[in-house]
């Protein structure tokens, strides 16, 4: 099978700025990005059949070679920016290069690297969603992933698209850290949600959801009596969900204020963002905490107020239990302990 890039040429041509990394420095990265990243996701199976392809190079035309191309850029960087930590970096005059077995040249400032790792995590974000978006419109062009999970990782959840997302953030995550919140909507929406307004129904929303058009789409379903509730759900969920995912995904800000994910081994430690800007992490995890509280009291009064209106809630042990239930903060420990706030 033939290797994404055959030479350095090939490599550093999608990374801007002088610099003399090399395919054989990089080579390890490159093959755990495409394992992991890549393969989530356009699907091992695209994956090995356009690698195939690159043996017959007159086989990469039309949107195998753009295909080609998009993964090129968004494995470039991705590769760099897991590599930060081991490469020997420094500064010169003319630009970043990593040290060599014997070179006395000292290291670049810590402040200097960051920039340069931060730019290239940045570059793989925008590489990433342009990589998903790729892939969703010619969705039919390539078979496995047309009907794959990872097309369809976000459509069982309550926020299901970019779209939805920066309706309701101030920071605004792109496709690509959007799926990789999938998990932490699950634990949201099992967890909170279905505590919250009982099985009966969270179970027939969770039904509603599946009838929206195509993989992504936000529209095509008539919620009815249940549009405000929806909107309201979909307030806790992003809240929550952001609250979670800044700590588990390692979510850093840049220096526009915008959110990618980074690849630093201290990225989880709570330290300050390097940006200089309003909204650094620990700011965006209380205001997110605080939001989230502020969305799922309403979420109950909601729901108890206009009982009459859902009557599988009406008719569940949540709302016969009692409608005094205390809104409680509970600290989960989850590789470093994110806040959540839910009813009792």
């Amino acid at each position: 099978m033939a290797n994404l890039f055959t030479d350095n040429t090939q490599l550093t041509s999608y990374v801007p700025g002088q610099h003399n990394l090399s395919l054989e420095v990089l080579q390890p990265a490159i093959d755990m990005v495409l394992e992991h990243e890549i393969a989530d996701v356009v699907t091992k199976d695209v994956l090995d059949a356009t690698l195939a392809l690159l043996d017959q190079e007159e086989a990469v035309t039309g949107n195998n070679l753009q295909l080609v191309n998009l993964m090129r850029r968004a494995v470039a960087h991705l590769a760099i920016a897991k590599s930060t930590d081991d490469l020997n970096v420094r500064a010169s005059a003319g630009g970043f290069t990593v040290n060599k077995d014997g070179d006395v040249n000292a290291p670049a400032s810590m402040e200097r690297v960051r920039r340069f790792y931060e730019s290239r995590a940045m570059d793989a974000q925008v590489a990433m969603d342009d990589l998903i978006a790729f892939m969703d419109r010619n969705a039919e062009d390539f078979g496995e992933y047309a009907t794959s999970p990872q097309r369809r990782k976000l459509h069982k959840h309550f926020i299901n698209s970019t779209e939805q997302l920066h309706s309701i953030m101030v920071i605004k995550p792109g496709r690509w850290v959007l799926q990789m919140m999938a998990p932490v909507f699950e634990y949201v929406e099992e967890k909170y949600l279905r505590t919250a307004l009982c099985d009966e129904l969270y179970e027939h929303l969770k039904t509603l959801l599946a009838e929206r058009d195509g993989v992504t789409a936000t529209t095509g379903v008539n919620y009815g009596v249940y549009a405000p509730l929806i909107r309201n759900i979909e307030l806790v969920v992003a809240h929550y969900g952001m609250l979670n995912a800044i700590q588990q995904l390692g979510l850093k800000l840049n220096t526009t204020n915008g959110l990618y994910k980074s690849f630093y081994r201290n990225a989880n430690e709570p330290a300050q963002s390097t940006s200089g800007t309003d909204y650094d992490i620990l700011k965006l995890q209380a205001y997110h905490e605080r939001m989230g509280n502020e969305a799922m009291t309403a979420l109950s009064k909601m729901l108890n107020a206009n009982a009459d209106d859902y009557p599988l809630y009406a008719n569940s042990a949540c709302y016969t239990n009692g409608l005094d239930r205390a809104v409680y903060m509970r600290k989960e420990d989850m590789n470093g302990g994110a806040a959540f706030i839910g009813l009792q």
